[in-house]
């Protein structure tokens, strides 16, 4: 383990050796002292003036101007700009600090400053486009048409190029989609391909560009540059090294004779940063396949060594190559010599890579398991020489057959691992005389644990070349009939990726592999062990799956007498129809799949140790077969049978603790819904389940149990109940409150939510804590709600009566002496009352008299017209809110003075039970005391922070939310929980800056009516995250934009207004603020560049991902106050979702036409790459995601609809004018159908339109309707909004779509004003 103790003995300080530099006379000098003063020497005359110029600083610190030297002190003129990379002797752009575009970026490549290079050249964009930077962006339309006249495509590529080796391939597709002119649409189809990580199709499309000779307009120098770079890239990935080599020989390295010059190589423009790399990649790999000759690689290093230049170069460069060619030719001490190098680079790597920008870092620590075992090797090559014993020899090595690959590495690695391997271990062979068989049997295990690995990882990354070339491999090596059935085994999913990836031949790789490499198992003895039979079960069933659906997508083309059909119908003589070959197919598929489970599990009885990751493995197999073959196969197979086995493979997942199969539960639920038949096998089932795994889905699980599905989820409850009382308490009593016990179901829930409430009744201080909290309220606020509720609700007089006598009681006339010291007594804030509440006490006895005695002679009528007026009373005065008490005890005294030491009952603190581990109750946080003092949030509703005192001698801060169902907050974080899980495991994911996930918080509704927020500490609004940010005088710029847009207000509907008009006034407005005041707001955060440029990354995908997430579930009102920033991550966090489902657009009097926030300062963070080029792809990846998974949304988000929220209620209301059952049904159903073909591929257009048709102020406006349905669809034919299908659309397609009306100036235009479209 040479490297780590390299590691070691650097973090100990221990640097061996001499310090050596020359002097500045070009004297060699040697002595420390010398050595210091000449280094200190050095940095002087580096850092200091020279040649009369200042020293430039960009992008460094807080500040972000650039120092103009005192020559050039003026406006740069954009004629200026254009001409300058004219005068240059190469004729390309330098950068702002007068260096070559080409030589800062090779600079920051070799010194790992990648983010402070992308900062530089983004400055120079930045500087170039716009002159000077106090100069305000252009609008979106105009910044496209400035991009596509860009002329500097190199400083771009050179970008890309550094975004490149930080592995951040989202922004690299997004520079050259974005950035590069009109790209050709092979260079399109190709960046599509890697989005989905589909290398192969990528490589396909590069090979066809570089290829193609005769195009309508030349591809730019640019674009083929690309090509050739990613083509070689893709070829790598796939293994593909002898095309490779031989590409590179074509393209680059022969003479005008055709004949090859490897040394040409030197002369390519640039041959460090890819060709000279892949130039000896592609020759070692060749060379350690067997290639019959080296391709001149050895005489090209021999004569490399010759030239100092060249050899510094090589040496630097390729150290580990060089190490392993050294040993090839059995150079050992050579390879030693290179070995130390490669270890000194990669120290030196990582001590300047930052932990800001982790992914470099984490693939150079992964490349360090090549040195170790070069290293064992060599230690053991020692061994095999001196001792010749071979065992000592197996020591050394015996350790790499556990050491394999990972799916998330990348290809190139193990690929070097795998042939550098073989090298190894066939000179290890040839060293030893005389091997035991033992020691033979160690180096064939390796070999095949080896390549079976990369095969494994290959097809999991849907990289089939790579598996075909590593299965040759394996084929030689496994002798056994094990080995054999495995490689049978992996050859036929090899095949079956194939298909995939080939529609038109499909069938023909199906069938092929199901006669020529199951049909060889089927004969094998080996057959008979359990675990390979269950193996092969599970692959028969993939395989007549595959083949339906192959047959389906084959539609009229499929011919039952085809060559490949006549040989499946040896083995189903039966089928003559296309009906019946799905039938027997079907049937054939699901009786392999439930006979591989049995075994399985009967080999988990088996094994002393079983190992539950293939058990795992097998369920979820299981459970995702019958939930496709539910959703595309319904009419063909028996849909209880496959219903059942999709309960009980979920179920037994669970009790093996498999996550996957915990996070599916929510469609049992669905499932028992429709088919109530399956009730018992899911209690038969669901009892052998570790309790604490209900937990995760406790809130969705109540929605259910006065409904079908109860008798089967009321045990859960009460066990749960009996185990968890802290963590049911809330969640039961808000459920039950919705309950209908008097239906046929809700009388079969009776008994058991009364066994429930006896256990929870057993601590009073649950109800009391409740009815304590629901006290911290501002109280004219709560008066207000019960006036409302009076006016909206139907009831008759007397109950009108009795319920003005309760607001009479409890706020306008308080005595306290019935409820003092209980959880019920009103503090000094409910005594005296407020303005408000006075000039409603006096409109009360003026309207109805004392004790309401003139409500006998007034109608209901007459009396709810008195309502109103009082109700419009409280209108709150921001004076109002200020005369509000900030201490606890004047709203509840009971909680002010609670103390956990007087109450022989605990209370934990809420939120403690996540469902992802089993809980502890005994380690949980329990509330000690509350402290007294507490923020009011500046609010309509005036929210208020409580701080809550842990028995661990720690502060937690909830927000208590009252007059609002939190029950839609809840529902969306365990949402958005659920979308995390679906990102973390997706395979479109990986190849993304970082993987897509959404910062969440605790929602615990406590009733109806109050429920507390989980403070998400270190965070601020962005709106005042934003504000933060103005220098002196700027915020008056806003002042006036806002004034501006108020005067014209361009949101009021009209069927005149003009779009010229609209994006007219909507430019003057943007252009009034500052272009930069949110990126300034980061900069601030960060101490460096790098700590910017890693703030912004993790915004990017923070909130790339957040738009998706929000999209799908409709949610709206994004104005600059519903989303946090978190101050320390840079990450965006969304808070209150009281619109969603499309009701923003539905119910507003001006309805939002926009699908997410993407407004100006947001847009310029991004800068100058753009909001397309960093985010298109994560949202891309993301909502591939999401439509993936679309099953598991769906049945989570039908809970909607089971149990309506009041907010859901009153959007029925606003809509239909009726809130009964039917209403409230049709209007649940059609959310979730829109919910559906949002995942199934609809034009986002086509949902906005459609949720703007139901707007009742629009459907009064017919011509302001049609006006703004144009609007929606774009304002030319060829806008892709309308240009697209309605539905059916790809993932790119639906966000390009996104982006387009995120973006519009012509829809933010006409934003109503307190949204702020213009910030």
């Amino acid at each position: 383990m040479m490297f780590w103790k390299e590691v070691k003995r650097v973090r100990k300080g221990e640097y061996g050796g001499e310090e050596r530099v020359k002097g500045a006379d070009g004297q060699l000098l040697v002595d420390v002292i010398k050595v210091r003063e000449r280094w200190a020497e050095y940095f002087k005359n580096l850092l200091n003036e020279e040649d009369d110029r200042e020293a430039e600083i960009v992008a460094v610190a807080n500040e972000w101007r650039m120092p103009m030297l005192d020559e050039n002190d003026r406006d740069i003129k954009k004629e200026e700009v254009r001409l300058a990379p004219r005068a240059t002797k190469t004729g390309k752009a330098p950068g702002i600090d007068c260096c070559h575009v080409e030589c800062l970026s090779k600079a920051c490549l070799e010194s790992h400053l990648e983010p402070l290079g992308i900062l530089v050249l983004e400055r120079q964009v930045l500087v170039s486009q716009k002159g000077d930077l106090d100069a305000k962006p252009p609008l979106r339309k105009k910044m496209k048409t400035e991009v596509k006249e860009s002329s500097d495509a190199s400083l771009w590529l050179n970008m890309a190029e550094l975004y490149r080796s930080l592995d951040m391939w989202d922004v690299v597709c997004g520079i050259v989609q974005e950035k590069l002119g009109n790209i050709k649409p092979e260079t399109c189809r190709a960046l599509e391909a890697e989005a989905i990580n589909n290398p192969t199709q990528a490589f396909v499309q590069y090979r066809t560009a570089l290829r193609k000779e005769e195009w309508e307009e030349e591809p730019s120098l640019t674009e083929k540059r690309i090509w050739e770079d990613w083509y070689l890239n893709c070829a790598g990935m796939l293994g593909q090294w002898s095309e490779m080599e031989k590409f590179l020989e074509e393209r680059f390295l022969k003479d005008h004779d055709g004949h090859v010059e490897v040394s040409r190589v030197w002369n390519v423009a640039r041959p460090t940063s890819v060709i000279l790399p892949a130039m000896i990649q592609s020759k070692l790999m060749n060379i350690l396949d067997g290639s019959d000759n080296d391709g001149n690689l050895f005489e090209f290093i021999k004569a490399s060594m010759e030239d100092t230049h060249h050899r510094l170069l090589m040496e630097n460069t390729f150290p580990l190559q060089m190490a392993v060619l050294a040993v090839y030719q059995e150079k050992m001490p050579r390879a030693e010599v290179y070995l130390n190098s490669t270890m000194s680079h990669t120290l030196h790597a990582i001590s300047q890579y930052s932990i800001l920008t982790p992914k470099p870092l984490k693939a150079t620590l992964r490349n360090a398991q090549l040195l170790t075992e070069l290293d064992d090797f060599l230690k053991a090559s020692k061994q095999a020489i001196s001792d010749a014993d071979p065992f000592k020899v197996k020591k050394s090595i015996e350790t790499w057959k556990n050491r394999n690959v990972n799916t998330g590495d990348n290809p190139v690695l193990i690929q070097c691992l795998a042939s550098y391997r073989d090298l190894y271990l066939h000179h290890l062979d040839n060293q030893i005389e005389l091997i035991p068989e033992e020691f033979n049997q160690v180096m064939r295990d390796i070999k095949v644990a080896t390549h079976r690995a990369v095969v494994e990882s290959s097809l999991q990354n849907f990289n089939y070349h790579l598996a075909d070339r590593h299965l040759r491999k394996l084929k030689v090596i496994s002798n056994d009939p094990y080995s054999l059935a495995q490689f049978y085994f992996l050859m036929t999913e090899n095949h079956m990726l194939r298909a995939k990836n080939n529609p038109f031949k499909s069938l023909q790789y199906l069938v092929e592999a199901w006669a020529r490499f199951m049909g060889k198992v089927s004969t094998m003895p080996v057959l008979n062990e359990a675990a390979v039979d269950a193996q092969y079960l599970r692959l028969e069933s993939l395989l007549c799956y595959s083949i339906c659906e192959a047959i389906d997508e084959m539609g009229y083309e499929w011919a039952p007498d085809s060559q490949y059909m006549r040989i499946l119908a040896d083995k189903f003589p039966t089928p003559q129809s296309k009906e019946t070959w799905y039938t027997e197919l079907l049937k054939c598929s699901f009786n392999s799949l439930i006979k591989a489970v049995d075994l399985t599990e009967n080999q988990m009885l088996d094994d002393v140790e079983p190992n539950e990751s293939s058990h795992k493995k097998v369920y979820r197999t299981l459970a995702k077969y019958c939930d496709d073959c539910l959703e595309k196969w319904e009419n063909r197979i028996n849909s209880f049978e496959y219903s059942k086995y999709l309960v009980i493979a979920t179920l037994k997942g669970m009790m093996v603790g498999d996550t996957d199969a915990q996070y599916h539960f929510p469609r049992l639920i669905n499932l028992l819904e429709e088919n109530p038949l399956l009730i018992d096998t899911f209690k038969s089932y669901a009892e052998k389940v570790p309790t604490w795994m209900f937990l995760l889905w406790l809130n969705h699980i109540l929605i259910y149990i006065d409904k079908a599905p109860g008798p089967a989820l009321q045990p859960l409850i009460e066990n749960l109940a009996n185990e968890y009382p802290q963590a049911v308490v809330y969640p039961f009593g808000v459920s039950v409150q919705q309950y209908n016990l008097t239906t046929k179901t809700g009388k079969l829930a009776l008994p058991i939510c009364n066994r429930v409430k006896s256990v929870l009744n057993r601590n009073p201080l649950f109800q009391e804590f409740i009815s304590s909290t629901s006290l911290v309220v501002a109280p004219y606020i709560e008066c207000k709600d019960a006036l409302r509720s009076l006016v909206e609700v139907e009831c008759g007089k007397e109950e009108i009566e009795a319920k003005l006598k309760v607001i009479e009681e409890t706020l306008f006339k308080v005595n306290v002496r019935s409820t003092r010291r209980t959880s019920f007594e009103r503090g000094e804030a409910y005594i005296k009352l407020d303005r408000m509440r006075k000039l409603a006490l006096e409109a009360v006895n003026k309207s109805f008299g004392e004790n309401f005695k003139k409500l006998n002679s007034m109608s209901v009528k007459d009396i709810k017209e008195q309502l109103k007026v009082l109700y419009s009373l409280f209108k709150p005065t921001q004076e109002d809110q200020q005369n509000l008490p900030r201490q606890l005890k004047s709203y509840s005294p009971w909680l002010a003075s609670f103390q956990a030491s007087k109450y022989p009952d605990i209370l934990e603190l809420p939120g403690q039970y996540s469902g992802l581990s089993k809980p502890l109750p005994e380690y949980h946080v329990k509330i000690s005391s509350f402290d007294d003092n507490l923020l009011l949030m500046k609010s309509m509703r005036v929210p208020v922070r409580i701080t809550v005192r842990g028995d661990d001698e720690r502060d937690y801060k909830f927000l208590v939310k009252w007059g609002e169902d939190l029950r839609t907050d809840q529902r969306m974080e365990q949402a958005f929980a659920l979308m995390n899980a679906i990102y973390s495991s997706s395979p479109l994911c990986s190849n993304l800056t970082s993987r897509p996930s959404l910062d969440t918080y605790q929602v615990i509704p406590l009733s109806v009516q109050v429920g507390l927020l989980q403070w998400v500490e270190a965070t601020m609004p962005l709106k005042d995250f934003i504000s933060d940010s103005y220098k002196a005088n700027e915020m008056k710029a806003y002042d006036s934009a806002r004034e501006t847009f108020g005067r014209v207000r361009p949101w009021e509907p009209s069927e005149k207004t003009r779009a010229k008009d609209i994006v007219k006034i909507y430019g003057e407005v943007v252009n009034m603020i500052p272009w930069d005041i949110l990126r300034r707001g980061f900069v601030k955060l960060a101490s460096d560049s790098t700590g910017f440029f890693s703030l912004r990354s993790a915004f990017a995908v923070s909130y790339a991902t957040l738009c998706i997430s929000h999209w799908i579930l409709g949610i709206g009102d994004r104005h600059c106050s519903n989303s946090l920033i978190n101050l320390k991550t840079g990450c965006v966090v969304g808070i209150d979702f009281g619109h969603h489902f499309e009701s923003a657009t539905q119910v507003l009097p001006f309805p939002e036409l926009m699908p997410f926030r993407l407004s100006p300062q947001i847009v310029n963070v991004f800068q100058p790459v753009g909001a397309s080029g960093m985010l298109k792809q994560i949202m891309i990846a993301a909502l591939g995601s999401l439509r993936n998974s679309r099953q598991l949304l769906i049945s989570f988000l039908e809970a909607f609809v089971k149990e309506p929220t009041d907010d859901w209620i009153n959007f029925v209301r606003m809509l239909q004018g009726s809130t009964d059952d039917g209403q409230v049904e049709l209007y649940s159903n059609e959310r979730i159908r829109l919910l559906k073909a949002k995942l199934n591929g609809i034009n986002p257009a086509h949902i906005t339109s459609w949720a703007l048709k139901q707007n009742r102020s629009m459907k009064r406006q017919p011509r302001v309707l049609s006006s703004l349905l144009e609007v929606i669809a774009g304002s030319n034919k060829n806008d892709l909004r309308s240009q697209l299908d309605a539905d059916q659309l790809t993932s790119c397609q639906q966000v390009d779509i996104l982006l387009s009306l995120a973006c519009d100036p012509n829809i933010l235009g006409r934003t109503w004003i307190g949204w702020d479209s213009f910030l």
